[in-house]
């Protein structure tokens, strides 16, 4: 605490208190959150020793997460945490205005006219795609958990009760007022879905300065009104109808649907004419491309400086944007230098080859942040280690490539930045794939060929004496082909040595790499192909973590991942050889997990290969892959 000189407190929290203080290095005012370890690893509140579900190290990973790489406007930003005195303490943004609720409270009539109202839920929506998007839905969207800043922009806050995507749920949490039907009732429920009735009842009260319900359950007459007739009904019968316009009544409709596979879903909110914000309908000339993929030539701009690109190579190399995902029937496209994403030391460009007219992608990595293992955002000390990723590359390269791994084309430097040219893939991650699918998952057939394809890719790393870490539907590319890519080799590690560091995506962990014992990475990338599978087929992670505080893993470690199938009432969404695959992977003793070998021969991914792909499946293991399983006297080494 060093660093920052405490003002005076804010407000309680329930593992301890939000204070307000000054950073002595920017000298901003900042909100600290600070949270007693002990009451937390109890899941106690402080203030009358309430047992309650908020789990502090999940808050932490979102917070993390969604204030990695600049985070969102729209979303509080964690500035840094720490440990300190037996408490943890987050470092928030200070956001003068309060909550909304509190200017909601505050206004004439305590609602707010159309206009403001309008306003402010709109950058509440964005806040919320910005969390859905990067994996998360809140659970406890409230108008106490918006803050409001000195410029009023709206910053969403407070994830301790937040669930990772996709996923199902059956905790009944959150405040009752802003609870869905589905979330009250104690049946399994999309926390995505849960989200949506939430903004609908924010915005139902900032109109109309009261609640609609205070439950949604039948006990509740206005909630009965609204499940018959809808909300319109009701405010006609309040004599509130003036207060909303066409728009307003229409979206609450949808977003109030006591249904919740008819309520509005993230992306159609967003272009609900409520929602869609006319002054920003104007499309940008580095924001707009034509429809059938033809680009027209831009006026001279200095792209060279905005993107950083070597110059040598610039001739090469014409940097275009990530085509827009709205419809564009006639516009023009400035060739302006814009990147796909930020990158952990750098920025991802998507470039076209002048030569060839060829889409690549360019990964722009700074060598300082390289060096100093620090991400370019956020300053943050972070494990991927750059120089380990290019070697990969260039390993699987030299031993001619896999269909089933993005091709690394090129690579140079400048004296700033290190480049790899990849591949372009079309359709991008694989987690999008699954998210726009039905239902949010993969059907046995669709789940079936992409991980036949992962496990292929997984195999020929592991044969090339690399194990990934790492390896989640975020990190898998598909192609124009359909065909997946694994990516992303920051945290790969040759596979002869045991490690110790707990890296990854927290739900794509192995117990051991959890727990920060020594394991072996070529059998904890096994575990994350389990969890692979079984999202792609039920749309759902079986677990937030492998730690004992987990529910569902505590479930899974005692009985195993069928006895959780069971309890979750998950069967139709198997075959008995695919439950077969996810049982014989998340086996939490490391020694029993199926290895590619085992896994390129069993069932599930023989049927329907042909005699080909079939004489694929069974080149030999590494020279380094069979040391490590004869060290651990594995089984399948000793099956015939």
């Amino acid at each position: 605490m060093d660093r920052y000189t405490i003002d005076r407190v804010l407000a309680p929290a329930l593992y301890g208190d939000v204070v307000l203080a000054r950073d002595a290095v920017t000298g901003d005012r900042v909100a600290i959150k600070r949270m007693k370890l002990e009451a937390a690893r109890r899941q106690t509140m402080l203030l009358g020793n309430r047992r309650i579900s908020e789990d502090i190290l999940f808050e932490k990973h979102v917070n993390r997460a969604l204030s990695t790489d600049g985070g969102h406007a729209n979303v509080l930003r964690m500035r840094d945490d720490f440990a300190q005195d037996g408490y943890e303490h987050f470092v928030l943004d200070f956001c003068s205005g309060g909550e909304l609720y509190d200017v909601v409270s505050n206004a004439p009539g305590q609602r707010l006219a159309l206009p403001t109202a309008t306003a402010y839920f709109r950058q509440v929506v964005r806040g919320v795609a910005f969390m859905h998007r990067r994996g998360f839905a809140h659970r406890d969207l409230s108008l106490e958990n918006v803050l409001v800043d000195g410029n009023g922009t709206c910053h969403i806050c407070d994830f301790g009760l937040a669930a990772s995507l996709p996923s199902l749920r059956k905790e009944a949490v959150g405040k009752t007022f802003y609870m869905a039907p589905e979330v009250l009732s104690g049946q399994s429920y999309d926390p995505a879905k849960a989200d949506m009735w939430s903004l609908g009842i924010m915005l139902f009260i900032m109109l109309a300065g009261i609640p609609p319900m205070e439950v949604a359950a039948e006990s509740d007459s206005r909630y009965r009104i609204i499940r018959a007739k809808g909300v319109a009904k009701l405010l006609e019968l309040w004599k509130m109808t003036h207060l909303f316009d066409a728009d307003a009544l229409d979206l609450l409709g949808q977003l109030l649907h006591p249904d919740a596979s008819a309520r509005l879903s993230l992306d159609a909110l967003l272009h609900h004419a409520f929602v869609v914000d006319p002054s920003e309908a104007i499309l940008h000339i580095a924001d707009v491309k034509i429809a059938n993929g033809e680009e027209h030539k831009a006026a001279p701009d200095a792209s060279t400086k905005r993107v950083g690109l070597a110059s040598a190579v610039m001739h090469r190399f014409k940097t275009i944007r990530r085509p827009s995902s709205r419809k564009i029937t006639a516009a023009p496209l400035a060739s302006i230098a814009d990147k796909v994403a930020d990158a952990i030391y750098g920025q991802v460009l998507l470039c076209k080859e002048n030569a060839t007219g060829r889409l690549v992608v360019i990964k722009q990595t700074s060598l300082a942040a390289m060096r100093a293992k620090r991400a370019c955002k956020t300053q943050r000390k972070v494990q991927e280690d750059g120089e380990m990723e290019k070697a990969v590359y260039t390993a699987l390269a030299a031993r001619g490539g896999h269909t089933n791994v993005l091709s690394l084309l090129d690579t140079f430097d400048d004296e700033t930045h290190t480049h790899m040219v990849f591949e372009h893939c079309k359709f991008g991650e694989l987690y999008t794939v699954l998210v726009d699918a039905p239902q949010s998952r993969f059907g046995l057939r669709d789940a079936q060929i992409y991980f036949r394809q992962i496990v292929r890719g997984v195999s020929f790393l592991h044969a090339s004496g690399f194990a990934h870490r790492d390896l989640s539907l975020e990190n898998i590319l598909v192609d124009t082909n359909k065909q997946c890519r694994i990516m992303d080799f920051g945290l790969a590690v040759p596979i002869a040595p045991t490690r110790h560091e707990c890296v990854g995506k927290l739900f794509y962990m192995a117990p051991e790499v959890y727990q920060g014992v020594a394991y072996h990475p070529l059998l904890a990338d096994m575990w994350s192909l389990g969890i692979l599978l079984y999202i792609m087929l039920t749309g759902a992670p079986p677990i937030e973590s492998t730690s004992v505080d987990d529910e569902r893993y505590r479930v899974l470690h005692t009985s195993g991942i069928r006895a959780l199938v069971k309890v979750w009432h998950l069967g139709r969404y198997f075959s008995p050889d695919a439950l077969d695959v996810v049982d014989g992977l998340l086996q939490v003793n490391p020694v029993k997990r199926m290895t590619t070998h085992s896994l390129l021969h069993h069932p599930f991914l023989q049927k329907e290969l042909q005699a080909s792909d079939a004489a694929k499946a069974t080149s030999g293991l590494s020279f380094e892959t069979l040391l490590v399983m004869l060290n651990l006297r594995h089984p399948d080494l000793y099956k015939r």
